[in-house]
């Protein structure tokens, strides 16, 4: 729902989306104004405390800003904007906020209009001091004080014109306010002293000629008829007619009169100060001038300075940060002028970002602080996610002075291959990285990789991969496995030697290795599993050195040809 009004009761609120930007077009109650906000920052970073100087200057009005509202306003507070507020000659106050900044602006606004109004003779000099009392009768603080109705202020006014002692006289609200009582009887019994005959006329203005007219001094039967107030009313009524429009004329003059003075009045305090007794704030807050300048600048001008340090503020030590009341403002001569000049940067820990998005890390490095590179680099990250914070530099936790700047490091979404997973075995690699890759396991024999422990992988280690991307590995089975070829007794030794060779085996002859030799046995025997390239034992005899051929079986064996065989 988008809420928006204007209120205005006489305090006026602006509230709504946008209803700031309409402050310049209000009609302003006057010319400088006291700014209200709370200590804090979210006005000055939201943008609110720039636009309400912008508008406030559209409108023609200067602002003195006094941000001291806490959240749980205590007098003193109050007070002291009050006297700031009549210090700087503010004409009305502008409450930037809600809550306790609106309370205090009631707060405030009650004790800068508290004070007793200048007598009008004060202002004009040789204005009857009948006229005051008049006057302060009609703007007492407390109503019960005040004429009760319009003819009873109407009728004082007239007594007074014609030369009678107005009820007012009697009773001065300013200084007897308690005495109720003496107000009610003086006000109901006081008679009215008519002018003597010899007495000068009396003088009142009037407002249709613009002049000075004299009244006659009431005599005789006129006398007589003026003895009262009651008296005084019956005479006013027949002449009714006559002064209808003289004595409206009067009543709104003087009303008008009233209202400017107690408004003007009342919200500067004793009157409006002399441009004598107030100087402007001179421009002396920046990098290059001097603390001792400064001073001596402000001296020149009439005005004290106060130091302030700044402990937040990254620039070097000594340095000029900012002032209170702000430069151009119209202060009293000889009013102090709050000066913070910066501690110089303070070093502090760099916050630890990581797993955050750049926006994130960025305020919060910024609000503790430091400088952020505009370059944000990047790095591939086995577990953080694409475009997330892996990094910083400086590193989190370490101590560097406030104003560094820090350089961002982002995650890819890519990965690398791990470097150490050949040589480990396959269980502590799978338990390891699980959840961080997908893998693959094949097994192959190998000469050099015990079994168990991986021989290889695929991409090679190094390689940048997709987070949670594929990898091949290999694990070794040990070295391969040959069956020993079946090698029977009386086999020649060089064919037994060409069949061991055949499948990866090498021969190891215990015995003659003559054309002659034969087989008797071999070690291991056939059909074992052996390790490839290992060596197979064949022991062996002398063969027959007759022409014909024969067989033999466990030694013996009997041929042809007149040839025997062992």
């Amino acid at each position: 729902m988008n809420l928006k009004f204007d209120f205005n009761n006489p305090t006026r609120i602006l509230f709504g989306s946008g209803a700031l930007n309409e402050l310049g077009s209000q009609r302003m109650p006057g010319k400088k104004a006291l700014l209200l906000m709370s200590g804090g920052k979210s006005a000055r970073v939201s943008g609110a405390y720039g636009r309400t100087l912008e508008q406030l200057a559209r409108a023609g009005v200067e602002a003195v800003e006094f941000a001291k509202v806490m959240e749980n306003p205590i007098k003193e507070m109050v007070m002291e904007g009050a006297a700031f507020a009549r210090e700087n000659g503010c004409d009305f106050i502008v409450a930037l906020g809600g809550g306790a900044v609106l309370d205090s602006a009631v707060a405030i606004a009650y004790q800068h209009v508290s004070e007793v109004a200048t007598p009008p003779s004060a202002v004009v000099p040789g204005l009857p001091k009948m006229w005051d009392s008049i006057c302060a009768k009609a703007m007492a603080k407390d109503r019960q004080n005040r004429y009760a109705t319009a003819s009873e202020f109407k009728t004082d006014i007239l007594t007074y014109m014609n030369g009678g002692v107005p009820v007012a006289a009697a009773f001065n609200p300013l200084t007897d306010l308690s005495n109720m009582k003496a107000r009610k009887e003086a006000e109901r019994d006081l008679p009215t002293t008519p002018v003597e005959p010899h007495q000068q006329p009396t003088q009142a203005f009037n407002p249709v000629t613009g002049q000075f007219e004299q009244i006659p001094p009431a005599n005789g039967a006129n006398s007589a008829a003026l003895q009262s107030r009651a008296q005084q009313r019956a005479a006013a009524a027949k002449a009714k007619k006559r002064k209808k429009i003289i004595i409206g004329s009067v009543i709104a003059a003087i009303v008008a009169v009233l209202v400017i003075v107690g408004i003007v009045f009342a919200m500067n305090g004793s009157g409006n100060k002399s441009s004598e007794d107030t100087v402007t704030i001179p421009e002396v807050c920046n990098a290059s001038t001097s603390k001792d300048s400064i001073e001596l600048k402000l001296k020149a001008s009439g005005l004290k300075m106060t130091e302030k340090q700044d402990t937040d503020s990254t620039e070097p030590e000594g340095t000029c940060t900012k002032m209170s009341p702000d430069a151009g403002s119209k202060v009293a001569k000889g009013s102090a002028v709050k000066v913070w000049f910066s501690a110089g940067p303070q070093s502090t820990q760099v916050p630890d970002v990581k797993e955050r998005s750049q926006e994130e890390a960025r305020s919060i490095l910024e609000s503790a602080g430091f400088k952020v590179n505009a370059a944000v680099k990047t790095e591939d990250s086995a577990d953080i996610a694409k475009d997330m914070v892996t990094k910083t530099d400086p590193a989190a936790g370490q101590s560097v002075p406030k104003g560094t700047t820090i350089t961002i490091y982002v995650s890819s979404g890519m990965t690398t291959v791990p470097s150490n997973l050949v040589g480990q075995s396959k269980d502590s690699v799978l338990q390891q990285y699980e959840g961080k890759f997908s893998f693959t396991v094949e097994q192959e024999s190998s000469d050099t990789v015990e079994a168990g422990l991986i021989t290889r992988v695929s991409p090679d280690s190094g390689s940048s991969i997709a987070q949670g991307g594929f990898i091949t590995i290999w694990v070794s089975t040990g070295k391969e496995k040959v069956a020993v070829p079946n090698i029977t007794a009386g086999t020649d030794y060089v064919t037994a030697e060409l069949m061991l060779k055949a499948v990866g085996l090498k021969a190891q002859a215990n015995g003659p290795t003559g054309s002659t030799a034969v087989v008797v046995s071999i070690n291991p025997g056939a059909g074992s599993q052996v390790d490839a390239g290992s060596t197979v034992t064949i022991t062996t005899k002398a063969g027959s050195t007759g022409g014909g051929t024969g067989t033999g079986d466990g030694g013996n064996g009997t041929g042809n040809g007149g040839g025997t065989g062992e």
